[in-house]
């Protein structure tokens, strides 16, 4: 997410004092990562301006003369844009201010001397894709202000944007509030908003919507105020935050609920739907109906003759918990990706309510009750010190800044007695394994004094070098965490029989380990194409459930040279087979086989599952045939060959006569000469090129012996 860091410093309170590196180091530490930081914008000496009278340029029909009032003195400015006029309040770059780095110098226009230009949102620093069509246009008019004042401090426009990482159990913190509450928390300040403060409906709602416990729907109505607008400073907000505005302002304002509070709303006009709310479907779409007609796709978009605008003087807003397997289909079936379908299969706490309640009171005097209200959880978890001390290694509680931690926690809501309760954003608090981990980041991991393990080595295995025969190959290794949250632990190419879940873990999301090393892999991928790094091989070596894996992926080598190198790294040939994975793309997979038993996958994920191009290939690391390498007296002999033919009846029975083939010394090639089949049969022949003392050993095998053959 996207975080003012202005916005965050206000909601926090943290004054100058606390400087921009202490913020992104307490990120980092409260369990959080800072991806990237960019200052806003580059301008500099901006300044307001009163327009006293505008005319048209007499030498040009586009250009309008403007005589415009400073605080310093009177200057004249000529622009293109058709929308201002007298009386406005701009503004404006003057002679030696800068625009995006750029100087400002005045310029002869049409045989009229501009002393500068007028600011529209685009010269603000404002991307023109984010913005509306009259925003691109037009020039920035702004309220009656002290023409003294700074526009870049009004506006807070020397400002820096903090991307943030913000893993999926905590959907809470992907907003402004409480983000800024886990800043206080740490820094020990007082936040800048009543996050408990308890607001009272005006008058009572008759709209019903029917709920489940898959699908958890609520709402408020709202009657809209004359000239409802929201601020420049409020539009600002949600271009920080890559947040593209609309040209209706109760869509814009829904999504700054979003960013501030944590709750998506779709906004309904009031007078146009009726008063019955419940689920539809029809030919597998999920809608939202009001008894007579369908007025949104579940989850992703309200319908155009329902959407509530400024001119609707009642406005439902919904905002729900909906089953993502109806949200993920509805947009595959609209192909419509929109801000709600993103994020309306988050966890909404009754929290995050009262938080959206409290946002969107200051905005609309006259607000309904809760439509479906939340009971409170008042979950309480028993405090085990002894538990929290032998996770900790140490007497921690007697420590000083187990002290602070706890201080910080109580700052966030949470209470420690005999029981710990914890605030009612959080619903991700489930057990003593989540207080620890609370505990633990405020402490600081780099705390933790690290201690020598006593250990004595017993066996000594010869050095591998498959990792540096891998990276020959042209990938580079990547290191993934070997576990994972055990609900997100589906995909399972080798059809495991069952997960290996861990009993104690400090968090939620490392409780399973994987049975793939896919999805950790897709992340780096992903987290490197956000970077604009478009090109790019990975491996990876890890434990995946019992087994421990090799994993090769990339987005640049094709399917053949994948399974090419996968063949070169285990000096196997295996057998392929079509997996049957819904994962797994249905025309682009297929099971690596030795011996009839599966030891490895090849593929490309199912496109309605993950849209993802990278080719990833998995193979067990006990599969890798390794050669024991012989040095033998200098032979000047030519090489001896032999051609062979095997009868194969069976598919698995290729790879074991190759196998078997690999395993005797002084074999140089084996090449497929020709194949005939015959009642079943299958006759290949090979030409072998060998060694003398190869051939001898050759030429003693009773090749039609399968049984012993294979076994050995």
């Amino acid at each position: 997410m996207f975080f003012s860091e202005k916005k965050l410093r206000e909601l926090a309170n943290l004054n100058s004092q606390v400087k921009t590196e202490y913020i992104l180091e307490a990120i980092n530490s409260i369990g959080f990562e800072v991806e990237s930081i960019q200052p806003f914008n580059k301008n500099e000496n901006l300044k307001f301006g009163h327009v006293l009278n505008v005319s048209k340029n007499p030498n040009s029909e586009k250009l309008t003369v403007c005589e415009i009032e400073f605080n310093d003195t009177k200057r004249t400015i000529q622009t293109a844009a058709t929308n201002v006029k007298k009386g406005d309040y701009i503004i404006a770059f003057i002679p030696g201010s800068k625009c995006n780095g750029i100087e400002i110098k005045e310029k002869q226009m049409a045989n009229i001397v501009s002393q500068g230009m007028l600011a529209s949102f685009g010269e603000l620093g404002f991307s023109s894709s984010l913005l509306t069509k009259k925003m691109n246009e037009e020039i920035l008019i702004v309220d009656k202000v002290d023409l003294s004042l700074n526009p870049i401090d009004f506006f807070s426009l020397n400002d820096n944007i903090i991307e943030v990482s913000i893993l999926s159990n905590r959907s809470d913190a992907q907003s402004y509030e409480i983000f800024a509450k886990e800043l206080a928390a740490y820094f020990h300040s007082k936040i800048n908003y009543d996050a408990n403060k308890n607001i009272k409906e005006t008058f009572f709602s008759k709209i019903k919507i029917e709920t489940s416990e898959t699908n958890l729907l609520n709402g408020i109505e709202v009657k809209n105020n004359e000239n409802f607008k929201l601020s420049i400073n409020d539009l600002i907000l949600l271009l920080k935050s890559n947040i593209k505005l609309e040209e209706n302002d109760i869509l814009n304002f829904a999504n700054l609920t979003m960013i501030i509070t944590g709750v998506s709303l779709r906004a309904f006009d009031g007078n146009k739907i009726l008063e019955n709310i419940r689920i539809n479907e029809e030919k597998k779409i999920t809608y939202l109906n009001d008894g007579k007609n369908n007025i949104s796709l579940l989850g992703i978009d309200v319908f155009e003759e329902y959407q509530a605008n400024i001119n609707s003087r009642k406005i439902f807003f919904e905002f729900s918990q909906i089953d993502e397997k109806i949200v993920r289909n509805n947009s595959k079936i609209s192909k419509k990706i929109t801000y709600s379908s993103i994020n309306n299969s988050r966890v909404i706490s009754l929290g995050l309510i009262n938080n959206a309640r409290n946002f969107i009171a200051k905005y609309f005097e006259d607000f309904s009750q809760l439509i479906n209200d939340i009971k409170a959880d008042n979950k309480k978890i028993k405090f085990d010190k002894e538990y929290l001390n032998n996770y900790a290694g140490f007497e921690i509680v007697k420590d000083v800044k187990y002290k602070n931690s706890i201080k910080s926690l109580e700052i966030l809501g949470f209470k420690f007695n005999d029981y710990i309760s914890f605030p009612n954003t959080r619903h991700d608090i489930k057990n003593m394994q989540n207080i620890v981990e609370e505990i633990f980041r405020f402490y600081g991991f780099n705390n933790f004094k690290p201690e020598q393990i006593e250990s004595k080595t017993l066996i000594v295995d010869p050095i591998d070098q498959i990792e540096k025969k891998i990276s020959a190959l042209g990938y580079k290794q990547a290191w993934t965490y070997t576990l994972i949250n055990k609900e997100k632990n589906t995909f399972n190419p080798f059809n495991f029989k069952e997960n290996k879940n861990l009993k104690t873990f400090v968090s939620e999301e490392f409780n399973s380990i994987r049975n793939s090393i896919a999805f950790p892999l897709l992340n780096v991928f992903e987290y490197n194409f956000k970077r604009k790094i478009e090109n790019i091989s990975l491996f990876d070596i890890g434990m995946i459930n019992d087994k421990k894996a090799i994993m090769i992926a990339s987005n640049t080598k094709t399917y053949l040279e994948i399974k090419t190198d996968i063949e070169r790294i285990t000096n196997q040939k295996f057998e392929i087979v079509e997996l049957d994975n819904e994962y797994l793309h249905p025309n682009y997979n297929a099971g690596l086989f030795i011996g009839g038993v599966m030891v490895g996958w090849i593929g490309k994920f199912n496109p309605f599952k993950i849209n993802s191009d990278v080719i990833f290939a998995e193979i067990f690391e006990d599969c890798i045939y390794k050669q024991n390498n012989k040095f033998f007296e200098f032979n000047s002999n030519p090489l001896k060959e032999r051609d062979i033919t095997f009868e194969i009846s069976k598919k698995y029975e290729n790879a074991m006569y190759l196998n078997f083939l690999n395993s005797i010394d002084g074999i140089y090639s084996i090449t497929l000469i020709s194949t005939f089949k015959k009642d079943d049969i299958d006759r290949l022949t090979y030409k072998i090129l060998m060694t003398d003392e190869a051939l001898e050993k050759f030429d003693s095998i009773d090749w039609n012996d399968k049984d012993k053959l294979f076994k050995i």
